[in-house]
Protein backbone atom coordinates (compact mmCIF):
# COMPACT_ATOMS: atom_id res chain seq x y z
CA UNK A 1 0.00 0.00 0.00
CA UNK A 2 1.58 3.27 -1.51
CA UNK A 3 2.39 5.71 1.17
CA UNK A 4 0.84 8.90 2.45
CA UNK A 5 1.11 11.83 0.18
CA UNK A 6 2.23 14.84 2.10
CA UNK A 7 -0.03 17.56 1.25
CA UNK A 8 1.71 20.35 1.94
CA UNK A 9 5.10 19.59 0.21
CA UNK A 10 3.55 18.76 -2.89
CA UNK A 11 1.62 22.29 -2.66
CA UNK A 12 4.53 23.80 -2.70
CA UNK A 13 6.17 22.03 -5.54
CA UNK A 14 3.02 22.75 -7.47
CA UNK A 15 3.90 26.78 -6.03
CA UNK A 16 7.27 26.83 -7.79
CA UNK A 17 6.54 24.65 -10.71
CA UNK A 18 4.16 27.51 -11.88
CA UNK A 19 6.56 30.40 -11.42
CA UNK A 20 9.16 28.29 -13.10
CA UNK A 21 6.57 28.30 -15.84
CA UNK A 22 5.86 31.99 -15.67
CA UNK A 23 9.68 33.28 -15.35
CA UNK A 24 10.36 30.42 -19.42
CA UNK A 25 7.00 32.53 -20.56
CA UNK A 26 8.69 35.69 -19.86
CA UNK A 27 12.30 34.50 -21.04
CA UNK A 28 10.18 33.38 -24.37
CA UNK A 29 9.10 36.51 -24.73
CA UNK A 30 12.22 38.30 -24.05
CA UNK A 31 13.98 35.88 -26.26
CA UNK A 32 11.33 36.69 -28.95
CA UNK A 33 11.62 40.61 -28.49
CA UNK A 34 15.57 40.50 -28.96
CA UNK A 35 15.06 38.26 -32.02
CA UNK A 36 13.24 41.32 -33.45
CA UNK A 37 15.57 44.31 -32.60
CA UNK A 38 18.60 41.31 -33.23
CA UNK A 39 16.68 40.95 -36.90
CA UNK A 40 16.12 45.15 -37.44
CA UNK A 41 19.84 45.35 -36.51
CA UNK A 42 20.93 43.04 -38.91
CA UNK A 43 18.83 43.67 -42.13
CA UNK A 44 20.53 47.04 -42.92
CA UNK A 45 24.07 45.55 -43.01
CA UNK A 46 22.35 42.93 -45.57
CA UNK A 47 20.50 46.09 -47.87
CA UNK A 48 24.26 47.56 -47.96
CA UNK A 49 25.34 44.71 -49.52
CA UNK A 50 23.09 44.69 -52.27
CA UNK A 51 23.48 48.41 -52.70
CA UNK A 52 27.43 47.95 -53.15
CA UNK A 53 27.00 45.43 -55.84
CA UNK A 54 24.97 48.16 -57.88
CA UNK A 55 27.61 50.58 -57.60
CA UNK A 56 30.36 48.57 -58.54
CA UNK A 57 28.34 47.92 -61.76
CA UNK A 58 27.65 51.19 -61.99
CA UNK A 59 31.49 52.10 -61.88
CA UNK A 60 31.97 49.51 -64.72
CA UNK A 61 29.77 51.48 -67.05
CA UNK A 62 31.20 55.04 -65.67
CA UNK A 63 34.75 53.40 -67.16
CA UNK A 64 33.49 52.22 -69.99
CA UNK A 65 31.96 54.98 -71.01
CA UNK A 66 34.86 57.57 -69.88
CA UNK A 67 36.65 54.97 -72.09
CA UNK A 68 34.50 55.51 -75.35
CA UNK A 69 34.23 59.18 -75.11
CA UNK A 70 38.35 59.34 -74.48
CA UNK A 71 38.35 57.31 -78.20
CA UNK A 72 36.39 60.14 -79.73
CA UNK A 73 38.19 62.73 -78.13
CA UNK A 74 41.67 61.40 -79.31
CA UNK A 75 40.09 61.03 -83.09
CA UNK A 76 38.74 64.19 -82.67
CA UNK A 77 41.87 65.68 -81.41
CA UNK A 78 44.04 63.84 -84.34
CA UNK A 79 41.34 65.45 -87.03
CA UNK A 80 41.73 68.76 -85.64
CA UNK A 81 45.62 69.10 -86.71
CA UNK A 82 44.50 68.45 -90.22
CA UNK A 83 41.80 70.14 -90.38
CA UNK A 84 43.49 73.77 -89.12
CA UNK A 85 45.98 73.05 -91.17
CA UNK A 86 43.97 73.54 -94.39
CA UNK A 87 43.34 71.30 -97.71
CA UNK A 88 46.17 73.41 -99.46
CA UNK A 89 48.58 72.03 -96.98
CA UNK A 90 46.71 68.83 -96.40
CA UNK A 91 45.68 67.93 -99.92
CA UNK A 92 41.91 68.36 -101.05
CA UNK A 93 41.19 64.68 -100.82
CA UNK A 94 42.79 64.06 -97.58
CA UNK A 95 41.20 66.62 -96.20
CA UNK A 96 38.03 66.56 -97.45
CA UNK A 97 38.39 62.45 -95.90
CA UNK A 98 39.25 64.57 -92.38
CA UNK A 99 36.50 66.61 -92.18
CA UNK A 100 34.21 64.12 -93.44
CA UNK A 101 35.75 61.50 -89.95
CA UNK A 102 34.33 64.78 -88.27
CA UNK A 103 31.15 64.50 -89.38
CA UNK A 104 30.87 60.75 -88.58
CA UNK A 105 32.23 61.77 -85.02
CA UNK A 106 29.58 64.38 -84.29
CA UNK A 107 26.86 61.84 -85.78
CA UNK A 108 28.10 58.62 -83.85
CA UNK A 109 27.85 61.10 -80.75
CA UNK A 110 24.50 62.38 -81.15
CA UNK A 111 23.11 59.17 -82.36
CA UNK A 112 24.37 57.18 -79.29
CA UNK A 113 23.93 57.68 -75.42
CA UNK A 114 26.68 60.23 -74.86
CA UNK A 115 24.22 62.78 -77.02
CA UNK A 116 24.03 64.48 -73.32
CA UNK A 117 27.76 64.84 -73.15
CA UNK A 118 27.62 69.00 -74.83
CA UNK A 119 31.44 69.57 -74.72
CA UNK A 120 32.72 67.21 -76.98
CA UNK A 121 29.82 67.19 -79.39
CA UNK A 122 29.95 70.92 -79.63
CA UNK A 123 33.82 70.67 -80.07
CA UNK A 124 33.03 68.61 -83.12
CA UNK A 125 30.54 70.61 -84.91
CA UNK A 126 33.10 73.66 -83.91
CA UNK A 127 35.92 71.75 -86.15
CA UNK A 128 33.04 70.70 -88.68
CA UNK A 129 32.33 74.62 -89.20
CA UNK A 130 36.17 75.27 -89.13
CA UNK A 131 36.88 72.52 -91.82
CA UNK A 132 34.45 73.97 -94.03
CA UNK A 133 35.10 77.58 -93.43
CA UNK A 134 38.87 76.54 -94.81
CA UNK A 135 37.67 74.57 -97.96
CA UNK A 136 35.35 77.71 -98.43
CA UNK A 137 38.42 79.90 -97.75
CA UNK A 138 40.33 77.36 -100.40
CA UNK A 139 36.90 77.82 -103.15
CA UNK A 140 37.41 80.94 -102.61
CA UNK A 141 40.81 81.68 -103.89
CA UNK A 142 40.42 79.22 -106.68
CA UNK A 143 37.35 80.98 -107.79
CA UNK A 144 39.44 84.76 -107.68
CA UNK A 145 42.59 82.96 -109.83
CA UNK A 146 39.66 82.02 -112.75
CA UNK A 147 37.92 85.14 -112.46
CA UNK A 148 40.72 87.64 -111.12
CA UNK A 149 40.09 91.54 -110.78
CA UNK A 150 40.04 93.57 -113.94
CA UNK A 151 42.01 96.14 -114.65
CA UNK A 152 38.76 97.40 -116.80
CA UNK A 153 40.48 100.30 -118.47
CA UNK A 154 42.93 98.07 -120.02
CA UNK A 155 40.05 96.27 -121.82
CA UNK A 156 38.12 100.21 -122.66
CA UNK A 157 39.67 100.39 -125.76
CA UNK A 158 37.08 97.45 -127.68
CA UNK A 159 40.25 95.76 -129.05
CA UNK A 160 41.57 93.95 -125.72
CA UNK A 161 40.24 90.58 -125.25
CA UNK A 162 39.43 89.42 -121.56
CA UNK A 163 41.53 86.74 -121.15
CA UNK A 164 40.00 83.28 -120.16
CA UNK A 165 41.30 81.36 -117.21
CA UNK A 166 44.09 78.59 -117.61
CA UNK A 167 43.63 74.50 -118.13
CA UNK A 168 44.90 74.48 -114.69
CA UNK A 169 42.79 76.92 -112.98
CA UNK A 170 39.74 75.47 -114.37
CA UNK A 171 41.01 72.09 -113.30
CA UNK A 172 41.28 73.65 -109.77
CA UNK A 173 38.41 74.98 -109.18
CA UNK A 174 36.34 71.44 -110.40
CA UNK A 175 38.14 69.78 -108.21
CA UNK A 176 37.28 71.82 -104.87
CA UNK A 177 33.90 71.82 -106.46
CA UNK A 178 34.20 68.17 -106.20
CA UNK A 179 35.30 68.17 -102.74
CA UNK A 180 31.96 70.34 -101.61
CA UNK A 181 29.84 67.47 -103.09
CA UNK A 182 32.05 64.90 -101.05
CA UNK A 183 31.75 66.53 -97.94
CA UNK A 184 28.35 67.11 -99.13
CA UNK A 185 28.07 70.91 -99.14
CA UNK A 186 27.15 71.55 -102.72
CA UNK A 187 24.78 74.29 -101.45
CA UNK A 188 27.32 75.93 -99.77
CA UNK A 189 29.98 75.68 -102.53
CA UNK A 190 27.18 77.40 -105.51
CA UNK A 191 26.44 79.88 -102.84
CA UNK A 192 30.18 80.83 -102.54
CA UNK A 193 30.43 80.54 -106.35
CA UNK A 194 27.12 82.55 -106.95
CA UNK A 195 28.63 85.41 -104.12
CA UNK A 196 32.25 85.70 -105.69
CA UNK A 197 31.07 85.87 -109.79
CA UNK A 198 28.42 88.24 -108.72
CA UNK A 199 31.29 90.61 -107.01
CA UNK A 200 33.44 90.14 -109.70
CA UNK A 201 30.79 91.35 -112.37
CA UNK A 202 29.95 94.46 -109.95
CA UNK A 203 33.60 95.48 -109.25
CA UNK A 204 33.96 95.13 -112.76
CA UNK A 205 31.11 97.26 -113.98
CA UNK A 206 31.67 99.42 -111.13
CA UNK A 207 34.33 101.66 -112.01
CA UNK A 208 33.75 102.24 -115.87
CA UNK A 209 30.23 102.88 -114.92
CA UNK A 210 31.18 105.93 -113.59
CA UNK A 211 33.45 107.10 -115.46
CA UNK A 212 31.61 106.67 -118.22
CA UNK A 213 28.11 108.63 -117.12
CA UNK A 214 28.57 112.28 -117.60
CA UNK A 215 31.56 111.86 -119.68
CA UNK A 216 33.15 114.46 -121.21
CA UNK A 217 33.34 115.42 -125.40
CA UNK A 218 34.98 113.41 -127.14
CA UNK A 219 36.06 110.61 -124.90
CA UNK A 220 33.44 107.91 -127.01
CA UNK A 221 32.74 106.40 -123.18
CA UNK A 222 29.96 105.05 -123.58
CA UNK A 223 30.44 103.37 -126.79
CA UNK A 224 33.39 101.42 -125.03
CA UNK A 225 32.02 100.95 -122.16
CA UNK A 226 29.10 99.34 -123.96
CA UNK A 227 31.95 97.23 -126.09
CA UNK A 228 33.67 96.72 -122.88
CA UNK A 229 30.47 95.22 -120.78
CA UNK A 230 29.76 93.04 -124.35
CA UNK A 231 33.00 91.81 -123.66
CA UNK A 232 33.00 91.24 -120.10
CA UNK A 233 29.53 89.18 -121.06
CA UNK A 234 31.44 86.77 -123.36
CA UNK A 235 34.32 86.31 -121.64
CA UNK A 236 32.74 85.65 -118.57
CA UNK A 237 30.36 83.08 -120.56
CA UNK A 238 32.70 81.42 -122.28
CA UNK A 239 35.01 80.71 -118.74
CA UNK A 240 31.48 79.50 -116.82
CA UNK A 241 30.93 77.00 -119.77
CA UNK A 242 34.81 76.07 -119.21
CA UNK A 243 34.35 75.33 -115.58
CA UNK A 244 31.16 73.64 -115.81
CA UNK A 245 31.72 71.34 -118.73
CA UNK A 246 29.62 68.17 -118.56
CA UNK A 247 27.02 69.74 -115.66
CA UNK A 248 24.76 71.47 -117.68
CA UNK A 249 22.53 72.20 -114.85
CA UNK A 250 25.42 74.37 -113.07
CA UNK A 251 26.35 75.74 -116.78
CA UNK A 252 22.48 77.34 -117.24
CA UNK A 253 22.40 78.67 -113.49
CA UNK A 254 25.57 80.14 -113.89
CA UNK A 255 25.42 81.05 -117.45
CA UNK A 256 22.18 82.97 -116.40
CA UNK A 257 23.37 84.58 -113.51
CA UNK A 258 25.88 86.30 -115.79
CA UNK A 259 24.05 87.34 -118.09
CA UNK A 260 20.77 88.98 -115.49
CA UNK A 261 23.89 90.76 -114.33
CA UNK A 262 25.23 92.17 -117.38
CA UNK A 263 21.76 92.32 -118.59
CA UNK A 264 20.89 95.12 -115.89
CA UNK A 265 23.47 97.14 -116.90
CA UNK A 266 23.24 97.05 -120.49
CA UNK A 267 19.30 97.86 -120.31
CA UNK A 268 20.70 100.74 -117.95
CA UNK A 269 23.41 102.15 -121.30
CA UNK A 270 20.28 101.88 -123.51
CA UNK A 271 18.52 104.16 -121.45
CA UNK A 272 21.19 106.69 -121.53
CA UNK A 273 21.89 106.48 -125.33
CA UNK A 274 18.02 106.81 -125.47
CA UNK A 275 18.19 110.32 -123.06
CA UNK A 276 21.32 111.41 -125.11
CA UNK A 277 19.59 111.14 -128.33
CA UNK A 278 16.59 112.94 -127.23
CA UNK A 279 18.61 115.79 -125.45
CA UNK A 280 20.30 116.48 -128.54
CA UNK A 281 16.93 116.37 -131.11
CA UNK A 282 16.27 118.80 -128.29
CA UNK A 283 19.03 120.47 -128.16
CA UNK A 284 20.86 121.71 -131.22
CA UNK A 285 24.24 122.74 -129.35
CA UNK A 286 24.34 119.55 -126.92
CA UNK A 287 27.69 117.68 -127.51
CA UNK A 288 28.02 116.63 -130.92
CA UNK A 289 30.35 113.97 -129.90
CA UNK A 290 27.54 112.55 -127.69
CA UNK A 291 25.67 112.28 -130.40
CA UNK A 292 28.03 109.83 -131.79
CA UNK A 293 28.40 108.05 -129.18
CA UNK A 294 25.35 107.41 -128.61
CA UNK A 295 25.06 106.03 -131.83
CA UNK A 296 28.12 103.70 -131.51
CA UNK A 297 26.25 102.52 -128.66
CA UNK A 298 23.36 101.57 -129.96
CA UNK A 299 24.65 100.11 -132.43
CA UNK A 300 26.91 97.51 -130.43
CA UNK A 301 23.50 97.22 -128.51
CA UNK A 302 22.24 95.63 -132.06
CA UNK A 303 20.39 98.49 -133.14
CA UNK A 304 19.60 98.41 -136.89
CA UNK A 305 20.22 101.23 -139.76
CA UNK A 306 17.04 101.86 -140.04
CA UNK A 307 16.79 102.47 -136.00
CA UNK A 308 19.41 104.75 -136.39
CA UNK A 309 18.19 106.45 -139.34
CA UNK A 310 17.21 110.17 -137.50
CA UNK A 311 20.10 110.01 -135.56
CA UNK A 312 22.79 109.31 -138.34
CA UNK A 313 20.67 112.74 -140.24
CA UNK A 314 21.70 114.52 -137.18
CA UNK A 315 25.25 113.49 -136.99
CA UNK A 316 26.00 114.70 -140.71
CA UNK A 317 24.96 117.92 -140.07
CA UNK A 318 27.00 117.97 -136.66
CA UNK A 319 29.95 116.84 -138.70
CA UNK A 320 28.58 119.81 -141.48
CA UNK A 321 29.63 122.64 -138.85
CA UNK A 322 32.93 120.85 -137.20
CA UNK A 323 34.54 120.50 -140.67
CA UNK A 324 33.71 124.30 -141.90
CA UNK A 325 35.34 125.31 -138.22
CA UNK A 326 38.27 123.56 -139.02
CA UNK A 327 38.40 125.33 -142.86
CA UNK A 328 37.87 128.72 -140.97
CA UNK A 329 40.14 128.39 -137.79
CA UNK A 330 42.78 127.02 -140.43
CA UNK A 331 42.23 130.16 -142.59
CA UNK A 332 42.99 132.76 -139.94
CA UNK A 333 45.60 130.77 -138.12
CA UNK A 334 48.61 132.52 -136.54
CA UNK A 335 52.09 131.17 -137.67
CA UNK A 336 54.38 132.61 -135.23
CA UNK A 337 57.74 130.84 -137.29
CA UNK A 338 57.96 128.83 -140.15
CA UNK A 339 58.72 125.81 -138.52
CA UNK A 340 55.84 126.36 -135.68
CA UNK A 341 53.19 123.46 -135.42
CA UNK A 342 50.11 125.83 -136.01
CA UNK A 343 47.24 125.76 -132.91
CA UNK A 344 45.31 125.05 -136.16
CA UNK A 345 46.69 122.32 -136.53
CA UNK A 346 46.64 120.73 -132.95
CA UNK A 347 42.81 121.56 -132.84
CA UNK A 348 42.41 119.71 -136.34
CA UNK A 349 44.42 116.81 -134.89
CA UNK A 350 42.37 116.61 -131.46
CA UNK A 351 38.97 116.53 -133.78
CA UNK A 352 40.55 113.62 -135.78
CA UNK A 353 41.59 112.08 -132.63
CA UNK A 354 37.93 112.03 -131.27
CA UNK A 355 36.37 111.76 -134.80
CA UNK A 356 38.22 108.08 -135.32
CA UNK A 357 36.35 106.59 -132.58
CA UNK A 358 32.98 106.93 -134.07
CA UNK A 359 33.49 105.02 -137.18
CA UNK A 360 29.60 103.78 -137.35
CA UNK A 361 28.31 107.48 -136.97
CA UNK A 362 30.75 108.92 -139.03
CA UNK A 363 30.19 106.75 -142.15
CA UNK A 364 26.74 106.09 -142.10
CA UNK A 365 26.38 109.62 -141.35
CA UNK A 366 28.50 110.84 -144.84
CA UNK A 367 27.23 107.74 -146.70
CA UNK A 368 23.75 109.63 -146.37
CA UNK A 369 24.97 113.03 -148.18
CA UNK A 370 26.73 113.67 -151.35
CA UNK A 371 30.63 113.85 -151.76
CA UNK A 372 31.69 117.19 -149.80
CA UNK A 373 28.50 118.20 -148.61
CA UNK A 374 30.28 120.24 -145.94
CA UNK A 375 32.15 122.48 -148.12
CA UNK A 376 30.94 126.13 -149.02
CA UNK A 377 29.98 127.49 -152.30
CA UNK A 378 32.04 127.56 -154.43
CA UNK A 379 34.43 125.18 -153.43
CA UNK A 380 37.84 126.42 -151.86
CA UNK A 381 40.95 125.97 -154.23
CA UNK A 382 42.77 123.45 -152.32
CA UNK A 383 39.85 121.08 -153.32
CA UNK A 384 39.77 121.17 -157.13
CA UNK A 385 43.37 120.38 -156.45
CA UNK A 386 41.93 116.74 -155.37
CA UNK A 387 40.91 115.09 -158.31
CA UNK A 388 37.29 113.60 -158.88
CA UNK A 389 38.36 110.23 -159.13
CA UNK A 390 40.22 110.05 -155.78
CA UNK A 391 36.95 111.46 -154.34
CA UNK A 392 34.53 108.79 -155.83
CA UNK A 393 36.91 105.45 -154.44
CA UNK A 394 37.45 107.40 -150.87
CA UNK A 395 35.20 105.82 -148.18
CA UNK A 396 33.22 108.18 -146.67
CA UNK A 397 35.34 108.04 -143.21
CA UNK A 398 38.93 108.01 -145.11
CA UNK A 399 37.32 110.83 -147.53
CA UNK A 400 37.15 113.26 -144.90
CA UNK A 401 39.48 112.98 -143.26
CA UNK A 402 41.66 113.31 -146.17
CA UNK A 403 39.70 116.72 -146.28
CA UNK A 404 40.55 117.52 -143.41
CA UNK A 405 44.28 117.28 -143.93
CA UNK A 406 44.37 119.12 -146.96
CA UNK A 407 42.08 121.66 -146.13
CA UNK A 408 44.54 122.52 -143.35
CA UNK A 409 47.74 122.49 -145.09
CA UNK A 410 46.58 124.76 -147.64
CA UNK A 411 45.24 126.80 -145.58
CA UNK A 412 48.04 127.61 -143.45
CA UNK A 413 50.03 127.96 -146.66
CA UNK A 414 47.98 131.11 -147.37
CA UNK A 415 48.23 132.10 -143.65
CA UNK A 416 51.84 132.09 -143.73
CA UNK A 417 51.74 133.87 -147.00
CA UNK A 418 49.74 136.69 -145.01
CA UNK A 419 52.04 136.48 -142.47
CA UNK A 420 55.21 137.70 -145.01
CA UNK A 421 56.44 134.11 -145.79
CA UNK A 422 57.55 135.29 -148.91
CA UNK A 423 59.37 132.38 -150.28
CA UNK A 424 58.71 128.77 -151.35
CA UNK A 425 60.61 127.39 -148.99
CA UNK A 426 59.02 129.04 -146.09
CA UNK A 427 55.98 127.54 -146.91
CA UNK A 428 57.22 124.19 -147.64
CA UNK A 429 58.90 123.75 -144.17
CA UNK A 430 55.72 125.21 -142.71
CA UNK A 431 53.91 122.66 -144.75
CA UNK A 432 56.54 119.12 -143.75
CA UNK A 433 56.82 120.78 -140.19
CA UNK A 434 53.00 120.34 -140.11
CA UNK A 435 52.13 117.30 -141.93
CA UNK A 436 54.53 115.46 -139.77
CA UNK A 437 53.47 116.56 -136.58
CA UNK A 438 49.45 115.36 -138.21
CA UNK A 439 51.47 111.72 -139.23
CA UNK A 440 52.96 111.19 -136.08
CA UNK A 441 49.46 111.72 -133.34
CA UNK A 442 47.71 109.86 -136.52
CA UNK A 443 49.84 107.51 -135.64
CA UNK A 444 49.88 107.03 -132.48
CA UNK A 445 45.61 107.28 -131.76
CA UNK A 446 45.58 103.55 -131.35
CA UNK A 447 48.53 101.11 -130.23
CA UNK A 448 46.84 99.22 -133.20
CA UNK A 449 47.14 101.65 -135.77
CA UNK A 450 50.63 102.04 -136.37
CA UNK A 451 50.09 104.27 -139.98
CA UNK A 452 48.23 106.54 -141.23
CA UNK A 453 47.28 104.33 -144.17
CA UNK A 454 45.35 102.61 -141.59
CA UNK A 455 42.95 105.70 -140.64
CA UNK A 456 42.91 107.75 -144.03
CA UNK A 457 42.97 104.53 -146.10
CA UNK A 458 45.42 103.95 -149.34
CA UNK A 459 44.23 106.15 -151.50
CA UNK A 460 44.41 108.77 -148.30
CA UNK A 461 47.87 107.86 -147.87
CA UNK A 462 48.85 108.54 -152.13
CA UNK A 463 47.04 112.21 -150.91
CA UNK A 464 49.55 112.35 -148.15
CA UNK A 465 52.57 111.55 -150.37
CA UNK A 466 51.40 114.20 -152.62
CA UNK A 467 51.21 116.60 -149.69
CA UNK A 468 54.54 115.71 -149.33
CA UNK A 469 56.09 115.62 -152.47
CA UNK A 470 54.75 119.35 -152.94
CA UNK A 471 55.51 120.68 -149.55
CA UNK A 472 59.00 119.16 -150.11
CA UNK A 473 59.11 120.47 -153.16
CA UNK A 474 58.66 124.04 -152.15
CA UNK A 475 61.28 124.04 -149.23
CA UNK A 476 63.81 122.36 -152.26
CA UNK A 477 63.13 125.93 -154.14
CA UNK A 478 66.54 127.77 -152.57
CA UNK A 479 68.66 124.45 -152.71
CA UNK A 480 68.06 124.08 -156.05
CA UNK A 481 68.76 127.48 -157.01
CA UNK A 482 72.20 127.00 -154.90
CA UNK A 483 72.43 123.56 -157.18
CA UNK A 484 72.78 126.00 -160.34
CA UNK A 485 75.51 127.50 -159.22
CA UNK A 486 77.38 124.29 -159.71
CA UNK A 487 75.90 123.50 -163.42
CA UNK A 488 79.29 123.26 -165.63
CA UNK A 489 78.78 126.32 -168.61
CA UNK A 490 82.29 125.46 -169.60
CA UNK A 491 82.97 123.83 -173.14
CA UNK A 492 87.01 123.39 -172.81
CA UNK A 493 88.04 119.79 -172.77
CA UNK A 494 90.85 118.96 -169.97
CA UNK A 495 93.28 119.91 -172.52
CA UNK A 496 92.32 122.77 -173.33
CA UNK A 497 92.34 125.95 -171.60
CA UNK A 498 89.32 127.63 -170.33
CA UNK A 499 88.92 131.11 -172.08
CA UNK A 500 89.16 134.19 -170.00
CA UNK A 501 85.40 134.06 -169.85
CA UNK A 502 84.88 130.69 -168.77
CA UNK A 503 87.36 131.56 -165.96
CA UNK A 504 85.64 134.35 -164.58
CA UNK A 505 82.22 132.20 -165.03
CA UNK A 506 83.78 129.22 -162.51
CA UNK A 507 85.02 132.65 -160.35
CA UNK A 508 81.30 133.82 -160.21
CA UNK A 509 79.65 130.13 -159.52
CA UNK A 510 82.09 129.42 -156.56
CA UNK A 511 82.06 132.62 -155.21
CA UNK A 512 77.68 132.79 -155.15
CA UNK A 513 77.84 128.80 -154.43
CA UNK A 514 79.85 129.47 -151.33
CA UNK A 515 77.91 132.81 -149.89
CA UNK A 516 74.47 131.54 -150.94
CA UNK A 517 75.55 128.05 -149.59
CA UNK A 518 76.60 129.46 -145.51
CA UNK A 519 72.95 131.36 -145.60
CA UNK A 520 71.50 128.44 -146.23
CA UNK A 521 73.14 126.13 -143.50
CA UNK A 522 72.02 129.34 -141.28
CA UNK A 523 69.13 129.43 -142.28
CA UNK A 524 68.21 125.98 -141.98
CA UNK A 525 69.78 125.48 -138.41
CA UNK A 526 67.38 128.86 -137.01
CA UNK A 527 64.54 126.66 -138.73
CA UNK A 528 65.31 124.58 -135.46
CA UNK A 529 63.16 121.41 -136.32
CA UNK A 530 62.57 119.35 -133.18
CA UNK A 531 61.29 116.22 -134.97
CA UNK A 532 64.76 114.32 -135.77
CA UNK A 533 62.78 112.26 -138.51
CA UNK A 534 62.25 115.34 -140.50
CA UNK A 535 65.09 116.73 -139.55
CA UNK A 536 67.28 113.90 -140.81
CA UNK A 537 65.05 113.43 -143.70
CA UNK A 538 65.53 116.72 -144.94
CA UNK A 539 69.17 116.62 -144.71
CA UNK A 540 69.04 113.29 -146.68
CA UNK A 541 67.10 115.30 -149.39
CA UNK A 542 69.84 118.14 -149.61
CA UNK A 543 72.72 115.92 -149.48
CA UNK A 544 70.89 113.87 -152.30
CA UNK A 545 70.56 117.19 -154.66
CA UNK A 546 73.73 119.15 -153.82
CA UNK A 547 76.43 116.46 -152.87
CA UNK A 548 77.00 114.86 -156.01
CA UNK A 549 76.96 118.32 -158.20
CA UNK A 550 79.03 120.02 -156.14
CA UNK A 551 81.99 116.85 -155.83
CA UNK A 552 81.67 116.59 -159.27
CA UNK A 553 82.27 120.64 -159.84
CA UNK A 554 84.79 120.28 -157.24
CA UNK A 555 87.00 117.72 -158.73
CA UNK A 556 86.78 119.41 -162.58
CA UNK A 557 88.49 122.76 -160.68
CA UNK A 558 90.27 121.99 -157.92
CA UNK A 559 93.65 121.59 -160.10
CA UNK A 560 93.42 125.63 -160.92
CA UNK A 561 91.83 125.35 -164.35
CA UNK A 562 90.37 128.92 -163.64
CA UNK A 563 92.80 130.57 -161.03
CA UNK A 564 95.98 130.90 -159.69
CA UNK A 565 94.09 131.85 -156.13
CA UNK A 566 92.35 128.77 -155.44
CA UNK A 567 92.26 128.98 -152.15
CA UNK A 568 90.10 132.15 -152.37
CA UNK A 569 87.59 130.64 -154.55
CA UNK A 570 87.34 126.63 -153.08
CA UNK A 571 85.97 127.73 -149.48
CA UNK A 572 85.49 123.66 -149.37
CA UNK A 573 87.04 120.43 -150.00
CA UNK A 574 84.87 117.48 -150.24
CA UNK A 575 85.26 116.09 -146.62
CA UNK A 576 84.93 119.71 -145.74
CA UNK A 577 81.86 120.22 -147.44
CA UNK A 578 80.06 117.17 -146.15
CA UNK A 579 81.31 118.24 -142.68
CA UNK A 580 79.33 121.53 -143.32
CA UNK A 581 76.53 119.44 -144.74
CA UNK A 582 76.06 116.92 -141.65
CA UNK A 583 75.47 120.11 -139.38
CA UNK A 584 72.58 119.61 -140.26
CA UNK A 585 71.33 116.21 -139.78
Amino acid sequence: MAAPVDLHVLEESLARVDTLSQEIEQSLEDLSEYSRRAQQSLSPLSNQNSRSGQYKANVDLVLEAIGELDKYAKTLEGLKTKIEAGPAEVGLSEYAKSLNNVRWVHDELMQSDYRNFYRLIDYAQQLQTHGSQKVKQYLNVSVEKCFPPLDSQRYMDGLTLIPLPSHEDVASLRSILDTFKVINEEDLAHTTVSSALTAYLNAALAFPAQFVLGSGEGSAKLKAYTAFTKNLQEATGEAVGLIFAGHPAQQEHYGSLVNDTIQNELTRVSKSVTSTTSQTKMAPNTDSYALFDSIESAKILGSTNSDLAGNVQEAAEKLKEMFRQVDEKTRSASIPTESSVSGATVNMISIMRKLIGYPTAMNQGMESQPPRFWMPSPAPQWASNTSESLVSVLVPFSLYLSDLIECSIFNLQAAGRAAGFTRSSQLGILSLVNLATIEHSISTFNSNQTSISVLVGPHGSVLMQRLHKRALNMFLTDWNKLAGHLMDVTTSSKTTKLSSKDREAVKEKFRLFNSEFEVLLERQKRYNITDSVLRQKLFQEISKLISPLYNRFYEKHRGGDFTKNIDKYIKYDKTQFEAALSSLK
